[in-house]
């Protein structure tokens, strides 16, 4: 899975398998910022059909969602195409 560190914007590959069924936290190793990860539900192929969404605002990871769970900002269809990494 793909997560990007909604300070620096610095993009990891994690295992899926090393993400708690919950959803986890994780450390950038480069600007030492803490952020949420979450594991979306995966299509028949072992894909997630879930995509990550950085808040503009906030910096808070959402797992495709219309806004943003930590501050409520409803993004646009403009933030969804510049902000969303696909999982």
């Amino acid at each position: 899975m793909k997560v990007q560190c909604p300070n620096c914007k610095a993009i990891y590959n994690i295992d899926d398998s090393k993400i708690p069924e919950k959803g986890g936290h994780a450390t950038c190793s480069k600007c030492g910022k803490r952020f949420e990860m979450k594991k979306g539900p995966k299509e028949k192929d072992g894909k997630s059909s879930q995509v990550i969404i950085l808040c503009p605002d906030c910096g808070h990871v959402n797992v495709s969602s219309e806004k943003c769970a930590k501050c409520g900002r409803v993004f646009s269809e403009e933030d969804r195409q510049r902000l969303t990494i696909q999982i």
